[in-house]
Parts: structure tokens; sequence; C-alpha cells
């Protein structure tokens, strides 16, 4: 069962990497991992660690506050 916070994280994620234009490929290089795990991730399937949602938002070159901001209606 997806964790509401982590399908809205994912969810957000996913829409900021897309509108910068940054494929999930080069996401996924950038983090060492595959990118399978990035759709894992951005699916809300799998729970970010903080120290991997710290390197995901510098790669998008957004603050994790930002993304935080954006999400909508996740249970904080």
């Amino acid at each position: 069962m997806k964790n509401n916070f982590d399908k809205e994280l994912g969810d957000t994620l996913r829409q900021i990497r897309e509108e910068k234009k940054i494929p999930a490929s080069v996401v996924a290089d950038r983090l060492g991992v595959s990118k399978q795990a990035v759709s894992y991730w951005e699916l809300g399937d799998r729970a970010l660690k903080a120290v991997t949602l710290r390197d995901y938002c510098e790669i998008l070159g957004v603050t994790m506050q930002y993304v935080f901001d954006r999400m909508d209606g996740a249970n904080l």
C-alpha cells in the first residue's frame, strides 16, 4: 500500500523534473541508482531517505522546502 506522503512527494518531484526537462536517467546517473529506482520514488512505491531527497533536490536545482511547499494535500 502506498503511503500518501511518499506518493505526493514522488508526484511533486516528477512534476518538477519534467518542468525542468531533466530525464529520469540523468537523475539516476547522478544519484548512482537505476532508472527503475527513480521510477519507484516518483510513483511513491518506495520511500526516499532524507539524504537522497537532498541530493535529488540538488540535481533539480531546488530546495527541499520548495518541494514541500509544492506538495498538494500531503499529510506533513
